[in-house]
């Protein structure tokens, strides 16, 4: 606790040995009577202001005294306080931890119990999806075992039935390729026979036009020669009036040979020689010159070749498009025999594979008892008829046949 001091201040007391040395003085030298009773006031109000500030003191001193000691009453107030709040406080939380432990017990009862129902329910679980399995299970097997037996007793009944169909149409597509082949070895053969008879008539067609283009070209070539060559030109003339037909050869060496024809069938050859520009000369009239020779030619019946070359062409160009339809037909007989042979060989494997599975399934030990159920109806197809499995291939749908 703080301590009130009670000992006159140092200040104080320095203020009034001040005034009292300072009172004598005026006393001694100043003989004013009213001085001496200021001066008295004086040191009463100082001796009075030292007194009061003692009592402030002293006050302070009290309060601070009364402070500490209230402060102390508040301190042990709070302690006490404090000290019964913990001592409830640990009771209470005494009571708590033990009702924490009961609590603690009664949950771990509850979990217990709730995993073992747990673990019952997932068993049970378990068991009803192993029993809806085996179930599924047994019902599609007996659904596969119906469909199957379905689906093998209407691929056999449709497999007869095409194979029937397919015999036959095979036989006579044989018969009808043999004829065809027939028909179209005698087109072939007189298809031969127009070409070569074609080729004939154009040979001579060929030959008549050349040999009247070349007496064209011939009268041309002796206008030009003539003022160089009279007296040849009289003779060429002379002799091409002999006959109805003549050619004029040109030979390389500068020599002109004059072949005519006579009515009699008898032939006459004359030889002229003429000179080299002259052959130049002819060469630019028109003539065709072609190693050293000149071949002219004079016919009567150009219309009337004319007339048979379009005649023989149009037959030509017939006989040709019918060769391309007997090439399609038989080339397209060709592949439906190559389809079917596949469809057949597909056919006879798929055959083989449902009559394993067949001795499969009757091998196979029967896994469940339940009664096989009536087979459901599949979907139909256009034609009326059951649906086949997805890895049945028909013989129809291999050759596109349409049925009626």
């Amino acid at each position: 606790m703080a301590e009130i001091d009670t000992r006159p201040l140092g200040s104080v007391r320095a203020a009034l040995i001040h005034f009292q040395q300072r009172a004598d003085h005026h006393s001694r030298f100043s003989p004013d009577r009213n001085l001496q009773e200021i001066e008295n006031l004086t040191r009463e109000l100082a001796s009075c202001r030292m007194q009061l500030e003692v009592k402030e003191n002293e006050k302070i001193q009290a309060n601070l005294k009364l402070e500490s000691l209230q402060n102390a009453m508040q301190e042990s107030s709070d302690n006490r306080m404090i000290a019964r709040q913990q001592s409830e406080a640990s009771e209470e939380c005494k009571a708590l931890r033990d009702e924490l432990t009961v609590v603690r017990g009664e949950l771990d009862a509850v979990r217990s119990s709730n995993s073992f129902l747990l673990r019952e329910i997932e068993l049970m679980e378990t068991r009803m999806i192993l029993e809806k399995e085996s179930i599924r299970d047994s019902l599609n097997h007996v659904l596969q075992i119906n469909e199957s037996v379905l689906s093998s007793a209407v691929a056999a009944i449709r497999a007869e039935e095409e194979r029937s169909v397919f015999f036959q149409e095979i036989t006579l597509e044989f018969l009808s390729s043999d004829k065809n082949r027939e028909v179209i070895d005698r087109q072939v053969e007189m298809i031969k026979n127009l070409e070569s008879e074609l080729m004939a008539k154009t040979v001579e067609i060929a030959y008549l036009q050349s040999q009247l283009q070349q007496v064209k070209e011939h009268c041309i070539s002796s206008e030009i020669i003539a003022g160089g060559n009279q007296e040849r030109q009289a003779e060429a003339s002379l002799t091409l009036g002999n006959g109805d037909t003549e050619a004029v050869v040109v030979a390389g060496g500068g020599f002109v040979a004059v072949i005519s024809e006579e009515d009699g069938g008898g032939e006459e050859f004359y030889t002229k020689e003429i000179e080299h520009d002259q052959k130049q000369a002819a060469g630019a009239a028109g003539l065709a010159v072609a190693d050293g020779y000149v071949l002219v030619a004079k016919s009567d019946g150009d219309d009337a070749a004319a007339g048979g070359e379009l005649s023989l062409k149009g037959k030509l160009d017939a006989a040709r498009a019918e060769i391309g339809d007997l090439r399609f037909s038989l080339e397209e007989a060709v592949r439906r025999a190559e389809l079917a042979e596949e469809a057949k060989a597909a056919l006879e494997r798929a055959l083989r594979e449902e009559i394993q599975r067949k001795a499969q399934l009757r091998n196979a030990p029967s896994l469940t008892t339940t009664p096989a159920k009536p087979p459901l109806a599949g979907p139909r197809g256009g034609d009326g008829r059951p649906s086949l499995p997805g890895g049945c291939l028909t013989l129809g749908k291999v050759l596109n046949m349409k049925y009626k």
